[in-house]
């Protein structure tokens, strides 16, 4: 199965602390390159986001899918597993202080599960790629202090 890779460093002003936090809230992840908009989301009992179901616009198809938590190392990194009919992967976010703010790293990988999506790859790749880099910077600076 093909995959495609994409990842962006950015600084916030933000401290890491705030970053970590905002990472915990589902809206934040409607901010995240490839996902639209929230659906609904799951937390365990400590309040922890576990799972979140979400639309995506990529490559001028709609996707539905489902993020879950694949590794949380507070307060670190996050990572989830995404999964929709056509499509797969992980979204992952790496913070780390840099100054009076964070260094973000943030990391898409695309992998096909689906025949139709086989064939459109392509075209969901370099959709997903074009203004990636301009998404994270925007994704950063939606945190705030």
């Amino acid at each position: 199965m093909p995959t495609e890779t994409f990842r962006h460093t950015v600084h916030t002003d933000v401290p890491p602390a705030t970053v970590w936090e905002a990472l915990d809230e589902e809206e934040t992840w409607s901010k995240i390159p490839g996902v639209d908009r929230i659906l609904s989301a799951e937390r365990d009992a400590s309040g922890d986001l576990q799972a979140f179901n979400f639309e995506a616009n990529v490559g001028g198809r709609a996707y539905v899918g489902r993020a879950t938590i694949a590794e949380r190392s507070a307060p670190e990194r996050i990572l989830w597993r995404i999964q929709t009919p056509d499509l797969g992967g992980t979204v992952g976010v790496d913070i780390q202080p840099e100054g009076d703010g964070t260094l973000l790293a943030v990391e898409v990988m695309v992998q096909v599960d689906g025949f139709l999506a086989a064939m459109f790859f392509p075209v969901i790749t370099a959709a997903l790629g074009r203004g990636f880099g301009e998404a994270v910077e925007d994704f950063a600076a939606s945190f705030t202090a």
